[in-house]
């Protein structure tokens, strides 16, 4: 899996289809928040891992990053861009540790990481 980098000519366009779609929005603040309350729980599968969080306010898009937990200074991988405060992950390992972060995104850029959470894969 690759890291991308968000450009700010896709986060216009979000910016734009968001505005569209919930119109009252826009009168918030496009402050950088922190993804809160994110909870990794067995999914409804082996090997599958759901991803949960309290939405930002104002984020457009979040990103999913996950390293394996068996290291101090793992490599984040991304898993994922997404625009909803959930996410499941598979074909994931049996019994292999996993770390995950999410990060927020809105009108100025990516805000920073949330508290990284672990768990282990059925």
């Amino acid at each position: 899996m690759t890291d991308y980098t968000i450009f700010n000519k896709d986060i216009t366009k979000l910016k734009n289809l968001r505005k569209k779609i919930f119109p009252k929005e826009e009168k918030m603040k496009n402050n950088f928040v922190i993804p809160n309350f994110i909870a990794a729980t067995k999914g409804d599968l082996d090997g599958e891992i759901d991803l949960t969080w309290e939405p930002v306010p104002n984020a457009y898009i979040y990103v999913i990053q996950m390293s394996f937990d068996n290291k101090r200074n793992s490599k984040w991988e991304q898993v994922d861009i997404i625009d909803k405060s959930s996410y499941t992950i598979n074909k994931l390992k049996s019994g292999k540790k996993y770390k995950f972060r999410v990060a927020a995104v809105n009108s100025k850029g990516q805000g920073p990481w949330s508290e990284e959470v672990s768990k282990s894969a059925t």
